[in-house]
């Protein structure tokens, strides 16, 4: 577990990453932001990773059974094609 870490890549983006409220205690995300704006999605793509920025984490210990439910939250999936 970690409060803050930071990733330099070699395009000379670097990405920032927080938890907020982190704890063994506080195991769920409760939500999440992307260069301060809401994220819900279930999934970071890498493309957007590489170019840097900021994810914060604020952590709980409960789930937020709201946060990610929506059909866009979800990775795509091959197995959703019919």
């Amino acid at each position: 577990m970690f409060d803050q870490s930071t990733i330099n890549f070699p395009n000379g983006a670097k990405l920032d990453i927080m938890a907020t409220n982190n704890a063994a205690a506080h195991p769920y995300i409760d939500h999440m932001t992307w260069n301060n704006q809401p994220y819900s999605k279930n999934y970071l793509m890498h493309e957007d990773l590489i170019k840097g920025g900021t994810i914060e984490f604020k952590m709980s210990k409960a789930p937020n059974l709201l946060r990610g439910t929506t059909q866009a939250d979800r990775p795509y999936s091959m197995s959703d094609e019919r």
